[in-house]
C-alpha cells in the first residue's frame, strides 16, 4: 500500500492577505485530510507527544487547550523524550502527533507540519516542528504552535484576516494566537461523518500549492 507524506509550512515572511475578510467565506480544510473516528458522536482523543523544551511547553499546552475547545477533540498531552537527538529528527509515532523544537537552520520556515496518509484521506500520524533558528516573540511562538498543530488535524491556512492562528496575518499580534469560530466550524465539517476503520480506501492524494503575495506554501509528497 502506498503511503503519502505531506508537509505544510508556515513561512517567516507574512503573506499578502486575500481580499475577503469575512469568516463565513473561509474554507480551510486541508484537502479533507482527517483522523478516523467511528461515528460523528465519538470524540477523538489523540495523544500529543510533548518533545519540546521548557521554553515551548506553555505554548504547546495553550494550543492543546485551545484546540480541545472544539467538540471534535479531547486530546491529551504526554511528556515525551525531549533530547536534542529526538527533537532534531522529531520521529513520528503511529496514531499520535509529536511536537518538537530545534535549531533546524535557515530553512525559510518558522514551523512545519507533516502528516502521513496510509491511503485515501485518513491521517496515520502527524508531527510539528518549530524552528529555534529564528527569533520569535511570545505571540509569534503561540501563533506558530497553534497553526502547525492545527495542520496536523487537517486544517489549511485561512486568508481572511479574521483573528485566527490559522491565518497568515498577525504572526506577532495577540489576536492571532488561537483558533477562531470558523476553525471550530470547519473541524465539525471535516469530521462530520463516521469511519469504519482507521484506514480507508480511496484515490491517492495530490500535491497542491497555496500562493499569497510572494510566498508559496507547498504541500509535498514523498514515496
Amino acid at each position: 500500500m502506498r503511503k503519502w507524506r505531506l508537509l505544510l509550512l508556515t513561512s517567516f515572511a507574512v503573506a499578502a492577505l486575500a481580499a475577503s475578510t469575512s469568516e463565513a467565506s473561509a474554507s480551510n480544510s486541508w484537502n479533507g485530510y482527517h483522523w478516523a473516528r467511528t461515528s460523528t458522536y465519538s470524540t477523538l482523543r489523540l495523544t500529543i507527544l510533548d518533545s519540546v523544551t521548557s521554553s515551548w511547553d506553555a505554548n504547546l499546552s495553550k494550543a492543546n487547550t485551545d484546540w480541545n475547545r472544539s467538540p471534535v477533540f479531547e486530546n491529551a498531552l504526554s511528556t515525551s523524550d525531549s533530547s536534542a537527538t529526538t527533537r532534531q529528527s522529531c520521529p513520528a509515532a503511529s496514531g499520535k502527533v509529536r511536537v518538537c523544537n530545534y535549531t533546524y537552520g535557515d530553512t525559510g520556515w518558522l514551523g512545519v507540519a507533516e502528516i502521513d496518509l496510509s491511503s485515501g484521506t485518513h491521517i496515520a500520524w502527524g508531527t510539528t516542528k518549530v524552528n529555534d533558528s529564528y527569533s520569535m516573540g511570545s505571540y509569534a511562538k503561540q501563533h506558530v504552535t497553534c497553526q502547525e498543530v492545527g495542520h496536523d488535524f487537517g486544517l489549511d491556512h485561512q486568508f481572511t484576516n479574521a483573528g485566527s492562528c490559522m491565518d497568515y496575518a498577525g504572526q506577532s499580534d495577540p489576536a492571532y494566537v488561537s483558533p477562531n469560530s470558523h476553525d471550530y466550524s470547519e473541524l465539525l465539517s471535516i469530521y462530520n461523518h463516521g469511519d469504519s476503520s482507521a484506514v480507508a480506501a480511496g484515490s491517492d492524494s495530490r500535491a497542491s500549492k497555496i500562493v499569497a503575495g510572494g510566498v508559496v506554501t507547498s504541500v509535498l509528497w514523498k514515496d
